[in-house]
């Protein structure tokens, strides 16, 4: 009876792939607007208006999937509190560093996600699992080997947004428990926008007509990243579904390339080599074993 139950996990992990290959594309948009934003305001007033954007997109979904109370509000508000650390982290390093160091660092968001499912979630995380998490570290260390990150102030942030965002995963895999993702993507967008804006106070600059389209791109892709986020990890293993997110550091590399003329190495393509190996094998590994194999 193991066997059935074991290729079910393993076809709700590759479910759980493809939700966040989906998200990954999100984040990248998010990234391109945030980029567009920071020039002409601050970190926190991006989160406010992306926070802003985001209820009044997610108020007429959330009404319409039904009741949207919560028996565990102290849950969302720990989660959400967690999360705005990573997000602020995130929108901060695409403001001051390429894209191509900012997910570096960022990446180690899997490993800290991979440590905190083992302890909080009880998730087995064997051999394979980990190799994928340490083939893309050190494939992350590779690339930033060329780009020399100093450990400045910029890039402590980063990392420590890192371990934020893979806390709030683990929150987020609790919280699926008993409340469906758009809840928790409204909850988030409640909670967060008078944290953003009291993390903005006093700094607010006149919004350009111009810039209201990148506004709507992070805030409707803000919100699509986190229903699509939240699916794959109702889904698949934390282990197994976070480490696709470091496709986003070639892909985001790509961009930065094309439309800010960051000019990647000859090792960042390797460094990305090792990232995106390291997630196939994930993702043929879960295959093999839906198909019984």
């Amino acid at each position: 009876m193991r066997a059935p139950d074991r290729r079910t996990a393993a076809r709700n992990n590759i479910a759980g792939v493809l939700w966040m290959c989906l998200t990954v594309l999100c984040f990248m948009a998010m990234a391109v607007a945030g980029r567009q934003l920071s020039d002409t305001m601050s970190t926190a007033q991006i989160m406010v208006l992306r926070s802003f954007v985001g209820l009044l997109a997610t108020l007429p979904l959330a009404l319409a999937a039904g009741p949207i109370g919560t028996r565990r509000p102290l849950l969302h508000f720990a989660r959400n509190g967690i999360h705005f650390i990573g997000q602020y982290a995130w929108f901060y390093g695409i403001a001051v560093l390429s894209f191509v160091d900012v997910s570096s660092l960022m990446a180690t968001t899997p490993i800290w996600a991979t440590m905190f499912a083992i302890a909080f979630l009880g998730e087995r995380a064997g051999f394979r699992r980990w190799a994928v998490v340490a083939l893309g570290f050190v494939g992350v260390l590779v690339i930033l080997r060329p780009h020399a990150v100093s450990v400045d102030w910029a890039a402590l942030v980063c990392i420590f947004g890192a371990a934020g965002y893979a806390g709030a995963n683990v929150l987020s895999k609790q919280l699926m428990r008993t409340d469906t993702p758009i809840q928790i993507v409204f909850y988030m967008m409640v909670i967060q926008l008078p944290i953003a804006t009291l993390a903005n106070w006093g700094q607010w600059t006149p919004v350009a007509w111009e810039d209201a389209g990148w506004i709507a791109i992070v805030g409707l892709t803000g919100v699509l990243a986190h229903l699509t986020m939240n699916q794959s990890i109702r889904l698949g293993d934390i282990s197994v579904v976070v480490p696709v997110t470091y496709i986003q550091l070639p892909l985001l590399g790509t961009v930065g390339f094309i439309f800010y003329s960051e000019m990647p190495e000859m090792m960042v393509l390797v460094g990305a080599c090792m990232i995106v190996a390291g997630a196939w094998w994930n993702i043929a590994a879960e295959s093999r074993i839906a198909r019984g194999h």
